[in-house]
């Protein structure tokens, strides 16, 4: 990867943890947590963490890639039409700045920051860091992933029989949530939902779980964790076989943890190739 050193880049994942997010961690004042709602969730919330995340981070990244943007979550949600430089020539930076925003205020450890690295509509790198336990995960397209420089292997373990895995139906229109259930009922052993995209794509690296299908494809919960996973050996696709790309939107997505099981998988959750 040209002009970027991911080891830079994961120094300022660092940085910005110890001095933004570590310590508002169990210390969040009232008024530094903000309603947000979305479709789905009326309490849905953003802290006064997650804007000073994308803040600080932003001008770092930039500045680190001259010529790059950034496609934060917090500035994207006010207006989604910053979503169209993912497909433009300039590179762009998609940062989840703190990714279990509700687990993070309730206290809880279950949260990282989220980061990739897209021109064109192509993930060229990512990063995810745990940030309290201070795992940094990185994949770079082509190059393998790592985390903490220790090269990962998603297929490393067979898959459980019955795969473990978690339907997340909620943002999935009525007819087609209805469908999805239906059709993987008893087919596999469920799992909770982490209430973060940065702790599930990690478990499916690390081989805590085999799957997952999703339907609402933000890029910055997507991006960093497809690239992470396919590099590890895993795959992320739509029912008919093609790759996710971060400028996905919406469609019925299945990431698995062994590229070579995923069709068998398909098959096995009853998603058909013409599925949304």
């Amino acid at each position: 990867m040209r002009n970027v050193d991911p080891e830079k880049v994961g120094s300022l994942l660092r940085k910005v943890a110890t001095s933004e997010i570590l310590p508002r961690h169990r210390s969040l004042a009232g008024h530094e947590i903000f309603a947000k709602p979305n479709e789905i969730d009326p309490d849905d919330i953003v802290t006064e963490a997650d804007f000073a995340v994308e803040r600080w981070l932003g001008g770092e990244l930039e500045a680190l890639l001259p010529g790059s943007v950034v496609v934060g979550e917090e500035a994207a949600t006010v207006r989604p039409a910053l979503l169209a430089a993912l497909a433009g020539d300039a590179p762009v930076w998609v940062l989840d700045p703190l990714d279990g925003t509700k687990n993070f205020a309730a206290g809880s450890d279950a949260f990282g920051t989220m980061l990739a690295l897209v021109r064109r509509g192509e993930t060229l790198a990512s990063w995810i860091h745990l940030t309290v336990d201070d795992r940094l995960f990185v994949a770079e397209r082509g190059a393998g992933a790592f985390a903490d420089g220790v090269r990962l292997d998603s297929r490393s373990r067979v898959l459980e029989d019955p795969p473990a895995g978690t339907l997340y139906t909620a943002f999935m229109p009525p007819a087609t949530r209805a469908a999805v259930a239906s059709a993987a009922r008893g087919a596999f052993a469920p799992r909770p939902i982490p209430g973060s995209a940065a702790i599930e794509y990690t478990n499916l690296v690390l081989g805590r779980k085999d799957f997952a299908v999703y339907f609402r494809l933000h890029p910055w919960d997507h991006a960093p964790g497809a690239l992470l996973l396919a590099e590890a050996g895993g795959a992320a696709r739509h029912p008919d076989g093609r790759a996710y790309r971060p400028t996905d939107a919406h469609a019925i997505t299945l990431v698995c943890r062994d590229a070579a099981a995923w069709e068998t998988l398909r098959a096995r959750l009853g998603l058909s190739p013409e599925a949304a």
